[in-house]
């Protein structure tokens, strides 16, 4: 079979849902049986249908769990990205989440398998990315052709069409419609959406975990649908903290989500040598970390992985490495719980009650939290009603309206 030009096959997808009148806004249902997908058009209500998972019966609101045929996991790299599931990639900036994401797309796209995996190569499949802070011509294809990929199966995301000249950005969840037509019609092993608070829709805070729950369970049905394995990339947090659940930027929502996370970290022995270190794997027992250095590409301003081998470096040990000292070898639990707040509270007001319960997640107790809050000078507010909710705020201008700021009272909590 000729080998598909993703790009074009890009440029179909979006051309086509906008000329039948396609909105990203409505949702993909199932359509005439197993393995198709209909997107919903415009006033004439014209339809766009997609195949999907051929091998699986749509399923109704309820399923007697007899019904359904056990189905084994599969792995797009064994023991780290999983077939259909979400991945988080967590790391620092600068370490080379991006060059490693390009490194595995790479290889997709010429149907070897991934480092550590000793199953025979497969055929070449697609790759969609999403990428809000590399450029596509100086960094993204250069990166690609130094890893020896298949441009012609490697798509870039740059907008969504809206009639204007350079489009309008991607934003989870609304535009995913869009997604799940363009990963199916590219036949798309692996979507990478790199960060993923970039792509998060105005008015979803990466921070408040019910918001960010609703956009990565609608991304979790678009990963189960199509087949598709999803990696999201995040930052670290400054919290300093040694466990990897709690290190990633944003709500613990986000790896709740996700079936499988992954740390990328320097080398405690060798600051030029990456470790690739799973955090999370709800699936099957963890795999070996792995370690690789970045190497120079002659003529080009970009460079290439280059694998070493298994490493004995665990994802928390890793992080122990990085934990900040104050003097008696640790960072005290109140300071973790301040930089926790001042990310939190960025954005704006947050309930009391969500911050409390978010902080005991994070294994950050009650009397921290709220030494926390007084040294950092958070103000509190309470609605103006019997039984209104309080919020905690940095600025008191950002005090949400019909509520009353109150110094030198505390919230009395739960």
């Amino acid at each position: 079979m000729a080998s598909p030009d993703a790009h074009n096959k890009l440029v179909e997808v979006l051309a086509a849902m906008r000329a039948a009148g396609a909105t990203s806004h409505a949702p993909l249902s199932r359509l005439d049986g197993p393995g198709t997908l209909q997107v919903a058009a415009g006033g004439e209500g014209r339809r766009a249908r997609i195949a999907v998972r051929p091998d699986r019966e749509p399923l109704g609101h309820t399923v007697r769990l007899s019904d359904v045929a056990p189905d084994p996991v599969r792995w797009l790299w064994p023991g780290r990205i999983p077939i259909g599931k979400i991945t988080v990639l967590d790391g620092d900036p600068g370490l080379g989440k991006s060059t490693l994401l390009c490194e595995l797309a790479a290889r997709i796209s010429r149907g070897d398998p991934l480092p550590g995996d000793a199953s025979e190569p497969t055929a070449p499949r697609g790759v969609l990315l999403f990428s809000a802070e590399d450029d596509v011509f100086d960094t993204i294809r250069p990166r690609i052709d130094a890893a020896g990929g298949d441009p012609h199966r490697i798509a870039a995301f740059v907008a969504i069409p809206d009639g204007t000249e350079t489009g309008r950005p991607f934003a989870l969840p609304r535009d995913l419609p869009i997604l799940e037509a363009i990963v199916v019609r590219l036949e798309a092993a692996l979507v990478i959406i790199d960060p993923l608070v970039a792509f998060l829709r105005p008015g979803v805070s990466a921070t408040s975990d019910q918001q960010v729950r609703h956009a990565l369970g609608a991304l979790k049905a678009v990963a189960e649908r199509s087949g598709a394995a999803i990696v999201v990339v995040r930052h670290l947090n400054r919290s300093g903290g040694a466990n990897p659940l709690y290190r990633g930027a944003g709500s613990i929502g986000i790896i709740a989500a996700a079936r499988s996370g992954l740390l990328l970290a320097a080398d405690p022995d060798d600051p030029d040598r990456r470790i690739v270190a799973v955090t999370k794997g709800n699936l099957a027992r963890p795999a070996r970390s792995l370690a690789f250095h970045l190497e120079g590409v002659p003529g080009a301003s970009v460079a290439r992985v280059v694998w070493e081998g298994e490493s004995p470096w665990t994802a928390t040990q890793l992080l122990q490495g990085q934990t900040e000292d104050d003097g008696d070898g640790r960072r005290s639990v109140i300071d973790e719980a301040r930089a926790w707040l001042r990310e939190t509270l960025a954005a704006g007001p947050r309930l009391a009650k969500e911050l409390r319960d978010e902080a005991r997640e994070r294994g950050i107790g009650r009397s921290a939290l709220y030494a926390a809050r007084k040294a950092e000078g958070i103000a509190i507010a309470k609605a103006q009603t019997t039984y209104g909710p309080w919020y905690w705020f940095f600025d008191p201008d950002d005090a949400p309206e019909d509520e009353r700021t109150h110094e030198g009272v505390d919230d009395p909590g739960p």
